[in-house]
């Protein structure tokens, strides 16, 4: 419905401004078909040539080899942070005697990740290895983010931060 919706407004829209503007509505609605297909064509061909085609998994590959290569024995864990679950388990790790670990945490460009993203930056001390931003990274959050491309960043975890000293 709405397809058909928009392709009256866009009909009725080209033959108000070809009236307007003395150009031929064929013209007026080709150009204002073009410039409503832009977007959902540009991001389809990066959802084709990026991700279907594997190029976005294999660049996110070498990335995570030259990690794992570069920190040899450490720990990883995959995490999303959509809740305050991961970075509590984190601290329980950390309290029990656990070593620095790789985190790999997935951000899937919503307002949870957002929301709880910022507790890993105040609870421990992180340093940020590298990031593979989501094919999809100028979008908003959308399916694109969950199911095909998200941002993933990779963290050296070195424990929990400590409290200033208080003279």
């Amino acid at each position: 419905l709405f397809c058909v919706l928009g392709a009256l407004g866009l009909v009725e829209l080209g033959n108000r401004l070809a009236s307007v503007t003395g150009t031929r509505a064929a013209w007026v609605a080709a150009g204002l078909l073009a410039v409503v297909l832009y977007r959902p064509t540009e991001l389809s061909g990066r959802l084709v040539w990026d991700e279907f085609s594997g190029r976005n998994w294999a660049r996110s590959a070498e990335i995570d080899d030259a990690i794992r290569r570069a920190h040899p024995g450490l720990n990883w864990r995959d995490e999303a942070l959509l809740n305050p679950g991961p970075t509590t388990s984190l601290a329980e790790y950390f309290t029990k005697g656990g070593l620095p670990l790789i985190l790999r945490e997935i951000d899937y460009h919503d307002e949870w990740c957002e929301l709880h993203r910022p507790l890993l930056d105040q609870q421990f001390d992180v340093k940020l290895l590298a990031k593979v931003p989501s094919v999809f990274a100028d979008v908003p959050s959308c399916t694109l983010h969950t199911y095909s491309s998200w941002t993933t960043r990779y963290f050296l975890v070195q424990g929990i931060k400590k409290s200033p000293a208080i003279n």
